[in-house]
Formats: C-alpha cells, structure tokens, sequence
C-alpha cells in the first residue's frame, strides 16, 4: 500500500458528554472521523453510569501514562 508520507488518517473517535439540565441527566455523544454521530439510546440518572455505557460501545478511560500524547516541552501546560 503506497501513501502519501504527509496523508494522515486519523481513526480516532471523539467522546463527549452531555448533561440534561431539566432533570440532570446524562447522555453519552460518539463521533467518527466521517463525521456520523452515536448517542446512547437513553439517558442516564448518573455520570458514572453513563460512562459505564459509554466503555460497553468502546469508550476507554486512559490513565495519564497511557495517553498518546507528543513529548514536547509545553504541551501540557
């Protein structure tokens, strides 16, 4: 497979959450690179419940030394 060395696929998908105001419930929100969006199928009383949903459909807690993260000075500052 040839590529292009500056092509970058980027395979990631982002994770957020959302907080329901009215009744303070939570709701977890996926998106892929091609831009099509999964939410949960429901809202959850907790934020600790939602993520455990979350991690069933592959959202991953990463401790801090496990990150992916550039070793430039600065970056996390």
């Amino acid at each position: 497979m040839n590529r292009d060395n500056n092509e970058v696929l980027d395979r990631r998908r982002q994770w957020s959450f959302s907080l329901k105001e009215s009744d303070g419930s939570w709701a977890w929100h996926m998106s892929n690179p091609s831009g099509a969006v999964t939410s949960s199928p429901c809202y959850f009383k907790t934020l600790d419940e939602c993520i455990a949903d979350a991690t069933k459909h592959g959202y991953v807690i990463y401790e801090d030394k496990e990150r992916r993260r550039p070793d430039f000075p600065g970056w996390d500052d």
